[in-house]
């Protein structure tokens, strides 16, 4: 650190040594324990709700490759991670249905659709293996049934 030239800012100090200090604490009652098994649900939900330009530009960085083709891998790891432990589904499924559908129609969302198309043009003709993998993903991660079957488990069972 000291052999760069960049500055921390003291706030951003601060956390990262708590960060650190909590770590090092659940390491010695759990050493086991791995914080980016913590960590890691809050950022796939950060990437696939918050509408900030950055965020936007990770998220796509994320799930297209150098080429603009889609990585359905790393889509389905993000949302697979995001509503494996909810107790809820539709408290976290909602938001991030809402947000995705407002980038892919928004000015932001063009990346996002040219790289979609990109995606199922190959060598000048249409392959749609990729559009129906990513097809079959989403209508089984936002299924209706999946959305109404949590949905009345939280009414009889509101805890």
């Amino acid at each position: 650190m000291y052999s760069y030239p960049f500055r921390v800012p003291s706030r951003f100090a601060l956390i990262i040594r708590a960060v650190v200090s909590q770590e090092g604490l659940a390491l010695r009652l759990d050493p086991g324990f791995k914080i980016i098994n913590i960590a890691y649900p809050y950022i796939a939900k950060k990437l696939l709700t918050d509408n900030s330009d950055e965020i936007v530009n990770i998220l796509l960085e994320v799930i297209f490759d150098k080429k603009g083709k889609i990585q359905l891998e790393k889509l389905e790891s993000l949302l697979n991670i995001l509503f494996k432990d909810s107790v809820n589904i539709n408290s976290d499924l909602i938001p991030v249905a809402n947000a995705s559908f407002k980038l892919f129609i928004s000015e932001k969302g063009s990346e996002v659709r040219k790289n979609l198309l990109l995606s199922i043009i190959k060598d000048d003709k249409l392959e749609f293996e990729d559009a129906e993998k990513l097809f079959n993903l989403l209508k089984e991660t936002f299924s209706p049934i999946k959305l109404a079957k949590n949905a009345v488990k939280k009414i009889i069972s509101p805890v």
